[in-house]
């Protein structure tokens, strides 16, 4: 393989220098260059029926070598972030795409962040492989924004991409501005929504897709697939003719099961054993259990639930509570998510085409009084559970949460699960508005607890209610300017107890089904 690894990187280093994109200049005096490293990934594969090895390298700089405000090491501190979109605008996005049946395509930009352009004045040392015959009074200046300096990402994003959209005629959200938006004569969308370097761009009509990605592809070396099925590790498979869209993650289960030695372990039928509770791990270190890398279980695990498994969130959230100490019962509790994964690699979330070009935003929200043991972490702190969803259409969001300070009554419990769930609704409400669906109604928040309902409506204070000022206002408040609307629900159909504690199976089955759009409720 060494001999695939030297070819790599020549190619690498050709690269940048032919295309100006790394400069050999002299050395400015008492300037000294940051290091560099090699990133490599085997791209051995299988063509004509023979084995064909390859290496892909790159030259990453040591951007945390970078100082801001020395020459030769520079880079504005105002200028290092790039945004990402939250899951909440993914999946906003993709109910679009199936309630206005949307032609789709992905776009990823080859070497994105070396072909742009970098406004500072950036030296690196001559990496390893290659040959400094100049010798020590040369050194290399970069010219473009190679992956691994401190502002690659913010200069990606402001100086290529946004900059592209806005040309184009895209508007930003003020809300995520990792998602562009036009109205073409005031009735056609296109929308693209921007990962990092991953363009997944959505048009009513084909005409207008197809413009906009022979545009892209005309500027920049891309890779399209038309259709968008693959996109950031989930599947995401459209059915036009029957108005669904299914994400799935099968792939990554199997690959997290085989991870764990789980792939041939029997089945659960549920996440965790119900009623069950995790208490924090004693003081000193179970060797044993160590040896069960729980916080990448527990990462992987919250990722699924982030993205496309909302049923298995409350317990993934539990793992990672206990990421830096656990115990043989975390190990089983664990494995047991595990196990139900293994059972339900198939399981997909469901989203409807719905009436069309009707958006209208609702959550369910819940909390589990004093729901943490005495022996947890929190003690005696409740959970909160939440669901986003778009009417007719399905989930598009999902959190659960430990409340941050102890409630002393199920009502001031319910009331700062409703704050938390105000505050996702009234953001999703300008997002939708802004794009140009108007929510002219209150979202409703489906409540299964009265006295929050009550407190909602009411401008009395009372001996129990006074101490929680903040949250008890700031929901009256949006009741009152008609953003949202608490409205009762019976228990026995709040989607959102899924969230805050592990159920028997025949109620969390029902729930589960529901939350991922395989039962009436949401659509």
């Amino acid at each position: 393989m060494e001999k695939e690894v030297r070819k790599g990187m020549l190619t690498e280093i050709v690269d940048l220098l032919a295309n100006d994109k790394v400069r050999i200049i002299k050395r400015p005096p008492g300037v000294y260059g940051i290091t560099s490293t090699w990133a490599h990934k085997d791209k051995t594969a299988w063509k004509a029926g023979s084995e064909v090895h390859s290496v892909k390298s790159r030259l990453c700089p040591r951007g945390y070598e970078q100082r801001a405000g020395v020459e030769g090491k520079d880079f504005n501190p105002d200028k290092i972030e790039a945004p990402t979109p939250s899951s909440e605008t993914l999946f906003m996005s993709l109910a679009l795409q199936v309630n206005r049946d949307m032609h789709c395509n992905v776009i990823d930009e080859s070497s994105a962040f070396s072909n742009t352009p970098l406004e500072d004045n950036v030296y690196m040392e001559f990496p390893d492989g290659m040959r400094n015959t100049p010798g020590k009074d040369y050194i290399l200046q970069l010219v473009n924004s190679i992956n691994g300096t401190r502002q690659a990402a913010n200069n990606y994003y402001n100086l290529r991409s946004k900059a592209f959209l806005l040309e184009e005629g895209f508007k930003v959200s003020t809300v995520d501005p990792c998602f562009f938006w036009k109205w073409i004569n005031d009735k056609h969308l296109v929308f693209v929504l921007l990962w990092t370097d991953d363009f997944r761009v959505c048009a009513d009509r084909e005409s207008d897709l197809a413009a906009l990605t022979k545009r892209f592809t005309e500027r920049r070396t891309c890779v399209v697939q038309p259709g968008g099925e693959k996109y950031l590790g989930l599947v995401i498979k459209h059915d036009r003719k029957n108005g669904t869209i299914e994400v799935s993650a099968e792939e990554k289960v199997r690959d997290l099961l085989a991870r764990f030695g789980m792939q041939n372990c029997n089945p659960s039928s549920t996440p965790a054993i119900p009623r069950s509770k995790l208490s924090k791990a004693p003081e000193y270190v179970d060797a044993e259990a160590q040896q069960f890398d729980l916080p990448s279980c527990a990462a992987s695990c919250l990722w699924l639930a982030r993205f496309c498994r909302f049923e298995i969130l409350h317990q993934a959230r539990e793992l990672m509570r206990h990421m830096q100490n656990w115990s043989t019962e975390h190990v089983q509790a664990a494995k047991h998510l595990l196990r139900y994964l293994k059972g339900t690699q198939a399981m997909t979330l469901s989203l409807h085409r719905g009436q069309p070009h009707f958006i209208r935003l609702a959550a369910y929200s819940d909390s589990d009084w004093a729901g943490s043991p005495e022996t947890s972490h929190s003690p005696m702190c409740s959970t909160s559970g939440n669901v986003l969803y778009l009417v007719q259409i399905g989930a598009i969001y999902a959190q659960s949460v430990t409340q941050k300070t102890v409630a002393l009554s199920t009502a001031e419990a319910e009331t700062i699960a409703a704050c938390e769930c105000t505050k996702r609704v009234r953001a999703g409400r300008e997002f939708l508005s802004e794009i140009g669906f108007p929510q002219l109604e209150p979202s409703e928040i489906k409540e299964d607890n009265e006295a929050c309902i009550a407190m909602s409506k009411s401008i009395l204070t009372s001996s129990k209610s006074r101490h929680m000022k903040i949250k008890h206002h700031y929901v009256r408040s949006q009741v009152a300017e008609g953003e949202v609307k608490l409205v009762p629900c019976p228990t026995t159909d709040m989607v959102a107890d899924i969230l805050t504690k592990n159920l028997e199976r025949p109620q969390f089955e029902k729930l589960r089904d529901i939350l991922l759009g395989k039962a009436p409720g949401l659509y």
